[in-house]
């Protein structure tokens, strides 16, 4: 039983949500949400709640599900909101619970290594100034560091969609697309991602995390975990989560997240 009767939050995601994929997460998302309802807490029915972020509803225990930003949670105290873990992506490369940055150019780049590459020369596009996957993956992929590049001129597209028709049409030269996204994009926008080049990848990192508001000792979050588990192992959920390219969730230490610390925004 839920310690307090108010309602709570299914989700708080801001990421991946696309037509083609939104009824997939809804799934997802749903199914824990009747499950939890099932053992009598009072979920409410949306995806996610405009105006409120994971970090917000969390605080006022209103949070039973959802994912926030890694730059933001690794500035926040570690109890609160309580971590679960981060995606399993379907990419040998990629150490369980972490991800990295697509980085593309346009395709008068072709054939041109990261390496080479002079910032100063290129205009690049990003999604958002607090976006490590959509910024400073972009920085890592090019100088090694969280330091902004010198760009000859930058572009702030709103989202990672956008980031690639900038860089399709030529707007832009380079910007970085996380790779669950990425996969996304090859899977439902073949033709976008047909326009760009892949350039390389940045380094790995520590995925944006799954937390709740319940606390990590009680009932509450021991059921909560129990449904994500069973979410992860229905078959019908299972294979449309690994269509995109999520296999479950890894939980990870929060030091794993304090190398989000040296980003600026």
């Amino acid at each position: 039983m839920p310690a307090k009767a108010r309602e709570l939050y299914s989700a708080q995601l801001n990421w991946y949500l696309f037509k083609p994929t939104q009824v997939i997460f809804a799934q997802f998302w749903q199914f824990i949400r009747k499950a939890m309802a099932d053992k009598n807490y009072n979920t409410e029915q949306h995806l996610f709640n405009d105006g409120q972020t994971a970090l917000s509803l969390a605080r006022q225990e209103r949070l039973m599900l959802g994912q926030m930003c890694s730059l933001t949670y690794s500035k926040c105290t570690p109890e609160l909101p309580t971590y679960i873990g981060s995606y399993i992506l379907d990419d040998a490369a990629l150490t369980a619970g972490y991800y990295r940055s697509v980085i593309i150019t346009s395709n008068r780049l072709k054939g041109q290594k990261l390496s080479v590459l002079e910032p100063a020369k290129l205009t690049a596009a990003i999604s958002e100034p607090d976006s490590f996957s959509g910024r400073f993956a972009l920085y890592q992929a090019l100088t090694g560091g969280f330091a902004p590049c010198n760009f000859a001129k930058t572009i702030q597209t709103g989202a990672h969609f956008n980031t690639l028709k900038a860089v399709a049409s030529a707007s832009a030269d380079i910007g970085a697309i996380d790779c669950l996204t990425w996969r996304i994009f090859t899977t439902f926008f073949p033709e976008a991602v047909a326009q760009v080049t892949i350039a390389g990848y940045s380094p790995q990192m520590a995925g944006p995390p799954l937390v709740s508001g319940f606390a990590a000792d009680s009932r509450r979050f021991a059921d909560l975990t129990d449904t994500l588990d069973a979410a992860f192992t229905d078959s019908l959920i299972c294979e449309q989560m690994a269509m995109l390219g999520i296999l479950g969730y890894a939980s990870l230490e929060h030091i794993h997240y304090t190398a989000f610390e040296g980003c600026e925004i």
